[in-house]
């Protein structure tokens, strides 16, 4: 099966954030199959054998990311076909675009902590 890990306030390459190849090393020394960085703000996709699997990758690979360049900020993983069902569903239909810049979607883990 296949994740994307997404991290906040990465930029690779840049201090405290993680090379490229840092960044994809860390998850196959963590024990993921197959590990692809797609983007420079660190999002990432692996592959595990299950959900209970690819959170403990993502915990290895954020505490070998903490030894390598001092990352410290937040990650979570979400499957890929949850994402592929979410483009599919095409959540921007509609909007007219003449006065939009871009249309973006963020993403955070269920158990995230609204602080105001």
């Amino acid at each position: 099966m296949k994740y994307v890990a997404f991290f906040r306030n990465v930029n690779l390459g840049h201090p405290k954030s993680p090379t490229r190849v840092q960044l994809e090393d860390s998850f196959v020394s963590a024990g993921a199959k197959t590990a692809q960085s797609f983007q420079t703000n660190g999002t990432l996709i692996f592959s595990a054998d299950n959900e209970k699997t690819a959170l403990k990758v993502l915990e290895a690979a954020c505490r070998r990311l903490k030894s390598a360049c001092g990352l410290e900020e937040p990650a979570f993983i979400c499957g890929l076909p949850h994402l592929a069902k979410l483009v599919a569903a095409d959540p921007f239909a509609g909007v007219d675009m003449e006065d939009v810049y871009q249309c973006c979607a963020s993403f955070m883990p269920s158990n995230a902590k609204r602080l105001f």
